[in-house]
């Protein structure tokens, strides 16, 4: 009962929409299992909670509602309401079965649950979800022309709005995919969910857009232009989809959200309920974000427009690219958002994958490369409906009553004579995005930037209904009866303008621009001619030593070619007041070389009935120009339209009017003119004449018009002769120009001049090279090409003529009078005028070289195959590069040992035909076991006969019976290797041992004094020694293969031959300092000491320069038996104490001190009373102190001899050191005592309570999670080349920045360390936890460098190389040279290996344009203080350093002073032969012992001198006791000498005797 009672209370909770709106309510949309949906509002009660069972009811409820009001339900899957798995899940995971809190659900919001029954069957889509009911006034309210561009631009521009909302470390991606089956359009902004304020609904539901909402607040002017807050109809993302395809799917997730809401809009469904009773309801749904978005939005909101079916088909894509390009050109490429006017990409746009900034083309970007870079004049206008119109429309909506424009002109030039609007026209065309507009309606300065959210719009995008745009449109112009509603403010520099104030600023800035930027005339439309100094500046109307002569010209889209008939009119220029003037174009002058701007233009013609017109000759390589009797005219008489072109039959028509104003002319009779006269004598003018034609004997001329009584020839009145040929027979000879002068006396006719070309003759004469400046003298290498030969073809006059064809060639190369080879390769071809032949590729091959050595000259002869024309071109002919070796003296195999000197060992070096080698060739050699005595380095030259010859330079490094190899290189590539073997020796023992017993010393009873030694003699050494004896003469000696001793191991200091033996034992301690030296091939140790343990003794006996000469020595050492000593009894004589054994063997009763080390016989004098046994006691303390005195006094001697032996060894060390820096280059000695990656971070390591030090201890181990996303730390990173770059570049940074911590980004640098609410460090947390685990702690402060937050270098990378260096411009002086003693870039010289060469940033870039870009930036490195001072005042900006220890720091800061650093980059040895290689690494093994050696001579001086004073102190001590035994010694003597009060005798009872 109270269960249903609860129920019905609920269900009083349901809202209904006739309630009181002022009371709370909470919405709820409810995904069910089956795929439907239903909502759910309920009103606050007394009561905030609810039970689950009761929740569940007022779901059903609401679905049996729906159920029966749609009939879409009834084919559903049926839901198990009364399931025990039946439970509630949120959109962050949380799942709910107990009582429901509804205080924790947000009011003005929608809260979707998904209701799970258990059944397991789950989806991702739900019906009728979400609802997009549209506003009533907005249906009123359609776009009028809707295309696809203009659709998806819609999208996008709803995209645009929501990344412009992310924060600058936010990425900006709006990413379009167009493909046949979908359009995508994806960006990284805020995104959407189920809030009211941020509701996906709204993207859907038309007229709940922000694009709206904010159109009217759509002013300012702060870039990127206007404010982007509307698009360009606002109807948001139903209508533009629906244009685009017939279903959309949204996908959006906010950062706070887990979960992806989705949002699915089909055109049928909505068609279907479009009537205005229904409303409009979809489906959507909930899922987890994909993989890909999550990449391309790291911040982990985005939205996703997905468009399916999409209408339009075959899409050319790279148009789209460009059409959107221009269209959101300002967001893309915008200069107006920095302060130095940098370039920067608001937002990122990609389209297919590329990104919009890297393609070529488009409107905006190929109109604003035709622009000019001068001030642009923008006016900022601002519209206002005047009052009595600025109340709402009838419908009820409210129109803006302002609105903002600005309005930017920019100026397009002429360059190179053409206007550059023509070029952006044809640009456009040429790429396929042609505009309407023509050249003559577009103007000069264009409005181009309008305000709209991507505010790049054409006036046909503007709505044409608004009076703003309207009123914009015709702005300037005669106002329209509807523009006369709005009022327009004027706005430039921050002063309000009038129109005639705006126009007159207007034109003073384009003249402003036509000065400085127009170029009149640039270049022609053909090659032009150089002319250097023409004759008569004046009178062409230059100043410039330099022109450039044209025969063609195009301007304003007309073309004018020389030749052309032209009428300047009157008044057009200077030198045409009076009358209109006709003549024929012949050239186009521009002064200056082609670039140059500034130069003035003319136009060269010669006027009607002028026949001295402007000469252009070209004589030789020197072209000439002569205006004579031409007129020069300005280019401006074209632009002006005064100059104007005329036909064939106004020109004859003005050519007859000159005729009847000018005198009698002489014009010469043609060929065929002569032929219908019968006369002989006609001029050859119409075709050029081959050289060596015989000329006419006269030539026949009429006059015209006839003025004069007309003479008569060959019976023809009116003609006259002129008498040539008698006088010149061989005038036609020399090709070229031939001018005559013809003129008659008396005649009043004017001089005719007539010019005909001679051409070369038909005849071949000889040929001849052309030499060219770049090859003053041929020289070739044997297999490689000749330089190109020009061939040049003359005639039997002396005349260059030009080739026919192609001519069969024969080449020969002539060495000496008996050597001639032929020549294969080659390729002939002709020049463009087949006036020389050229020849190519020239390949000469012999093996014949050595014969012409050591100048290697020859002939090259070129000839015709039968032998008719040759010639011959004198050549040096070079072997090639080296390619073989042959050794001409082998090594002698029998004399290679270690130290051996060759004296003869000479090596041939051949090219590849068999040629030795060109003197001074360098090849390179890699030693393994030989070394080249004085070489520095590993390169050699080839000596005069093409060989090398290393008689008594080769020298073997190597061992005894190891392998030697002689490697050639030459560009890297190996040409000769041989391997060798050295000899083999042997060390061996070669005489007999002896044993020295010592029964004392070997014995284990404490009570027997030493009394023999026992030398026992074996051929070999004993198997089994005594502990504690001695072996001596121990003899080893080296032979040969053959058993021979050799004789050559001697050593011998002063001649440099140090051979001697060590004794090294791992099983005991043996004194392996001792040098044991050879002589004459053998080596004795006189004493060898055996240890006191029993067990087995393994030595080896080694030489100490050849460790492969060796002996092993294996011996059982054992315990020898006791020996007794005989029983001694003390006498006392001279105040001294000696022991003796007594001569008989009876009475040996025997009495012990307490220690047992002293015997007397009992009823000795000695043993009465107190006297003796204080006697006894004194002697026994003098031994004790007499054995301490003896064991600080071995101690002693101990020491000098281990400090000796040290000494020793140090000095052996030493040698071997400096033996070993002689044979390594001077600059990899400089590189020792660097310390490599390992030991950096051991020395960081032991740093102790510092971050670098913990990392270091974690890097050991296994990979932790706070270490997943630390990169390293700086000084580990990378390497450099020297020692000293690596420590001026750490003194550069300073330790704090070497040990800084490279992170990857913010997030994990944050995870290194937190804090308390005190704001103190928290020790159990990140790094100082792993430093509580390790037993450490951190101290102090350290620096974390985040990749991710460092601002990229943003100039050009060299991809091409791995190490991917700063292509940054080397520092130029003032004259443009770079400053002397400039080593580069100190980013470009620090070398990353792996891992670190190919981490990049999730924006692409590596280490070097991140960090330490960061760490250097831009500093310079020189090589001294002096280079890098006299570079400081032009060339160094951002810092330098010198090798030499200068620092820089910029800014008038700099380093002074001295700093070793402890920290610094390792250094790599990179290009050094293995050879060199193993040798560094020997001289480092000799560091570490020598650094060992001298660490323990130390502590045994400190041991020696504390030993020393004890010595002191127990001798003192000792013989002040052996005084007092003296003393008491007396005293018994004196009692001794008193008369005896008893007697004694020896061997006999004592008897006492009372005195």
């Amino acid at each position: 009962m109270e269960d249903k009672s609860h129920s019905r209370g609920l269900k009083r909770r349901l809202a209904f929409d006739d309630e009181d709106s002022d009371v709370v309510h909470r919405r709820f949309k409810v995904l069910l299992p089956n795929g439907t949906s239903v909502g759910l509002t309920l009103k606050d009660g007394p009561d905030p909670e609810i039970s689950f069972q009761g929740f569940i009811d007022l779901i059903r409820d609401a679905y049996d509602l729906d159920k029966r009001q749609s009939g879409s339900f009834k084919r559903k899957k049926i839901i198990n309401w009364k399931s025990e798995m039946l439970y509630l899940e949120d959109t962050n995971g949380s799942k709910t079965r107990g009582r429901i809190d509804l205080r924790r659900f947000k009011l003005h919001k929608c809260h979707i649950l998904q209701l799970h029954d258990g059944s397991g069957e789950v989806t991702n889509t739900f019906e009728n979800m979400w609802d997009l009911t549209p506003d009533t006034d907005l249906l009123m309210e359609l776009p009028e022309e809707y295309t696809f561009e203009t659709a998806l631009a819609d999208l996008i521009d709803n995209s645009l709005q929501a990344v412009w909302l992310n924060c600058e470390n936010h990425r900006r991606l709006i990413s379009v995919d167009v493909l046949e089956n979908r359009i995508s359009i994806f960006d990284t902004g805020p995104g959407m969910d189920n809030t009211d304020e941020n509701s996906i609904v709204k993207w859907g539901k038309m007229g709940a857009s922000l694009n709206r909402l904010y159109k009217v607040k759509a002013i300012g002017c702060k870039p990127p232009f206007l404010v982007p807050f509307f698009g360009m109809f606002g109807y948001g993302g139903p209508v533009a989809s629906m244009h685009l395809g017939s279903c959309v799917v949204v996908s959006s997730k906010t950062k706070e959200s887990k979960k992806v809401f989705k949002l699915r809009i089909a055109r049928d469904a909505l068609l279907s309920n479009s009537g205005s009773e229904c409303s409009w309801r979809t489906d959507g749904g909930i899922r987890n974000p994909l993989d890909d978005e999550i990449v391309k939005s790291p911040h982990r909101s985005f939205t996703k427009v997905e468009i399916l079916r999409p209408k339009v088909k075959n899409l050319d894509i790279s148009k789209l690219q460009c059409k959107l390009k221009d269209i959101y050109f300002p967001y893309i490429q915008c200069d107006e958002l920095s302060e130095g006017g940098k370039t920067v990409t608001p937002v990122e746009f990609q389209v297919n994958g590329v990104d919009l900034a890297e393609i070529q083309g488009g409107e905006a970007a190929i109109t604003n490369l035709h622009s000019c870079n001068g001030p642009e004049f923008t006016v900022l206008l601002h519209f206002s409906l005047k009052k009595e119109n600025s109340s709402s429309d009838a419908s009820g909506s409210k129109a803006p009553r302002m609105a903002n424009a600005r309005l930017k002109c920019i100026y397009f030039p002429i360059r190179q004579g053409k206007e550059n609007i023509e070029r952006i026209l044809e640009s456009l065309d040429a790429e396929g995005c042609g505009v309407r507009e023509n050249f003559e309606n577009y103007s000069r300065v264009s409005i181009r930037r309008l305000g709209r959210l991507l505010p790049d719009a054409r006036w046909t995008d503007l709505a044409h209904h608004s009076p703003f745009s309207i009123a914009l449109k015709n702005f300037g112009n005669r106002l329209q009866d509807k523009e006369k509603d709005v009022n327009v403010e004027i706005h430039r520099d921050g002063e309000q303008l009038t129109y005639l104030q705006l126009e007159r600023e207007y034109l003073d800035w384009l003249l402003q621009m036509h000065h400085l930027y127009d170029e009149e005339i640039d270049s022609g439309e053909d090659q032009p001619i150089i002319v250097v100094t023409p004759l008569n500046k004046k009178a062409l109307g230059i100043s410039s030593d330099v022109i450039r002569v044209h025969q063609v010209l195009k301007r304003k889209g007309i073309l004018w070619k020389s030749g052309q008939k032209i009428k300047v009119l009157k008044g057009a220029c200077a030198g045409c007041h009076k009358n209109n003037v006709y003549a024929t174009i012949e050239h186009f002058l521009l002064e200056g070389f082609q670039g140059d701007s500034g130069g003035e233009a003319r136009i060269i013609c010669r006027p009607l009935g002028i026949e001295n017109g402007c000469r252009l000759s070209v004589k030789g390589e020197t072209p000439s120009l002569d205006i004579q009797d031409s007129l020069s005219l300005p280019i401006s008489v074209l632009d002006s339209g005064k100059c104007v072109p005329i036909d064939d039959s106004g020109w004859e028509l003005q050519l007859k009017k000159q005729i009847q104003k000018t005198p009698s002319r002489i014009e010469l009779l043609n060929a065929e003119q002569c032929h219908q006269l019968e006369v002989d004598g006609a001029f050859p003018i119409d075709l050029p004449i081959h050289a060596g034609r015989t000329p006419p004997e006269d030539i026949v001329a009429v006059l015209r018009p006839i003025r004069i009584a007309p003479s008569s020839c060959e019976g023809f009145h009116g003609l006259y002769k002129f008498p040539l040929g008698v006088n010149h027979p061989h005038l036609f000879q020399k090709a070229g120009a031939y001018t005559f002068s013809f003129f008659t006396e008396h005649s009043g006719c004017q001089n005719y001049k007539q010019t005909i070309m001679v051409v070369p003759s038909e005849k071949v004469g000889k040929w001849k090279v052309l030499r060219d400046k770049k090859f003053p003298a041929y020289t070739v290498r044997a297999g490689s090409y000749f330089p190109p030969l020009s061939i040049a073809c003359y005639d039997i006059y002396d005349n260059q003529m030009p080739f026919t064809s192609i001519p069969s060639l024969k080449v020969k190369l002539i060495m000496n009078e008996d050597l001639c080879i032929d020549v294969v390769k080659m390729k002939p071809s002709l020049s463009s005028d087949n006036s020389v032949l050229i020849i190519k590729d020239v390949v000469i091959e012999s093996n014949e070289l050595d014969s012409i050595r050591p100048n290697y000259a020859a002939t090259l002869i070129i000839y015709i195959k039968d032998e008719s024309t040759s010639v011959s071109v004198e050549c040096h002919v070079t072997p090639g590069a080296p390619h073989s070796i042959n050794v001409r003296s082998q090594l002698p195999g029998k004399q290679l040992l270690p130290g051996f000197v060759v004296e003869q060992f000479l090596l041939e070096v051949f090219d590849v035909y068999g040629n030795h080698v060109e003197e001074g060739l360098e090849v390179q050699f890699q030693l393994d076991g030989f070394s080249i005595q004085g070489l520095m380095g590993s390169r050699f030259k080839v000596d005069n006969h093409g060989c090398i010859d290393l008689g008594g330079l080769l020298k073997v490094t190597t061992g005894y019976a190891k392998q030697a190899c002689l490697s050639v290189l030459h560009d890297d590539e190996i040409i000769f290797k041989q391997a060798f073997q050295t000899e083999k020796r042997e060390l061996r023992i070669s005489s007999s041992v002896s044993k020295l017993f010592d029964p004392v010393s070997s014995s284990s009873s404490p009570i027997f004094l030493p009394t023999s030694l026992f030398t026992i003699m074996f051929s070999q050494v004993p198997v089994q020694c005594f502990v504690g004896s001695s072996l001596e003469n121990i003899g080893f000696e080296v032979v040969d293969s053959n058993g021979a001793i050799d004789i050559t191991f001697h050593d011998d200091e002063k001649c440099g031959q140090f051979h001697t033996l060590v004794v090294k034992s791992e099983s005991s301690e043996v004194d392996d300092s001792i040098r044991y030296v050879f002589k004459h091939g053998c080596c004795n140790i006189t004493s060898f000491p055996l240890p006191l343990i029993e067990g087995p003794l393994c030595f080896r006996a080694f030489h100490s320069r050849y460790s492969e000469l060796y002996c092993d020595v294996k011996i059982s050492l054992v315990q020898a038996p006791i020996v007794k000593n005989s029983i001694v009894e003390v006498h006392a004589s001279d105040g001294k104490i000696s022991l003796h054994a007594p001569k008989g063997e009876n009475s040996e009763v025997e009495s012990h001190t307490c220690d047992g080390k002293v015997l007397f016989l009992q009823n000795s004098p000695f043993d009465n009373g107190g006297t003796v046994g204080n006697l006894l006691s004194m002697v026994k303390y003098n031994k004790e102190l007499e054995s301490e005195v003896c064991k600080y006094a071995k101690r002693v001697a101990d020491l000098e001899n281990l400090l000796k032996k040290l000494d020793c060894l140090k000095t052996g060390i030493e040698h071997d050191i400096s033996r070993l820096q002689a044979s390594l280059e001077p600059d990899l000695l400089n590189n020792l005592d660097c310390l490599s990656t390992k030991e950096l971070m051991k020395l960081i390591e032991g740093r102790g309570h510092t971050a670098a030090a913990i990392l270091c201890s974690l890097a050991q181990g296994p990979q932790m999670h706070i270490t997943e996303d630390v990169v390293g730390m700086v000084a580990l990173l990378g390497t450099v080349c020297s020692v000293k770059l690596s420590r001026i570049l750490a003194e550069y940074l300073g330790e704090d920045q070497m040990l800084a911590v490279v992170c990857k980004s913010y997030y994990s640098a944050y995870a290194l360390e937190q804090y308390g609410h005190n704001g103190e460090v928290d020790s159990n947390f990140g790094l100082h936890a792993e430093a509580s685990a390790l037993g450490k702690s951190i101290s102090g402060r350290f620096l974390v460098v985040c990749l991710e937050d460092i601002r990229p270098y943003s100039g050009e990378v060299e991809f091409s190389n791995p190490q991917r260096k700063l292509l940054i411009p080397d520092p130029s002086l003032p004259f443009g040279h770079r400053p002397p003693g400039f080593i580069g870039y100190a980013v470009n010289m620090v070398h990353l290996d792996n891992p670190h060469i190919n981490y990049r940033t999730e924006s692409g870039h590596g280490l070097w344009e991140t960090l330490f870009y960061r760490l250097f930036g831009k500093a310079q490195v020189y090589e001294t203080r002096e280079h890098m001072e006299k570079a400081r005042s032009c060339c160094i900006k951002h810092g330098a350093v010198s090798l030499d220890g200068g620092i820089l720091r910029g800014n008038g800061v700099r380093s002074l002073g001295f700093r070793n650093p402890e920290i610094y980059f390792p250094v790599e040895n990179r290009n050094i032969s293995p050879q060199s290689q193993k040798t560094m690494e020997q001289i480092k093994e000799r560091h570490t012992q020598l650094t060992t050696i001298l660490r323990n001579i130390g502590k045994s001086n400190e041991k020696f001198k504390r030993v020393g004073l004890k010595l002191e102190k127990k001798k003192n001590k000792f013989q002040k006791y052996m005084d007092h035994t003296e003393d008491a010694i007396k005293d018994i003597d004196t009692m001794n000498m008193s008369p005896p009060e008893y007697t004694q005798e020896l061997g006999t009872p004592s008897e006492f005797t009372p005195r």
